[in-house]
């Protein structure tokens, strides 16, 4: 799949989130579900938050939130992650980024790793 392709697909899925957070059809008193503790789905608790509705319920089947961005913290070394989840953030995707300028309060782009050449290291079979 291209970079063009994926890209579309994900705005698409940025902008189905930010109109559900703008317009909300539903009594502010409802009782709303959320399925998964990922990324998506606390973001759209933290929308719905926002727009004041107080009676939210996420669920999560893991002992964690987070979804498939899971580090571990190395127990031999413990200055060192291990990233056993999403290791990486396609360029293509600045809604994604968005949202992390949105929840982490620090300077994002300087914790950012430019993807070259130069970092990436391969492997022998």
């Amino acid at each position: 799949m291209s970079s063009a392709i994926m890209s579309k697909i994900i705005l698409s899925i940025a902008n189905l989130y930010f109109t559900l957070c703008l317009a909300l059809p539903f009594n502010k008193d409802a009782k709303i579900d959320i399925i998964r503790a990922g990324p998506a789905g606390i973001h759209m608790a933290s929308c719905l938050d926002t727009a004041g509705y107080d009676h939210i319920t996420m669920y999560e089947k893991t002992s964690r939130i987070g979804g498939k961005a899971y580090s571990f913290l190395d127990p031999d070394d413990p200055e060192v992650f291990h990233e056993m989840g999403t290791c990486y953030t396609h360029t293509a995707y600045d809604a994604v980024f968005d949202l992390l300028r949105t929840y982490v309060n620090e300077n994002l782009d300087e914790k950012l790793i430019e993807y070259s050449s130069d970092n990436y290291y391969q492997g022998n079979k």
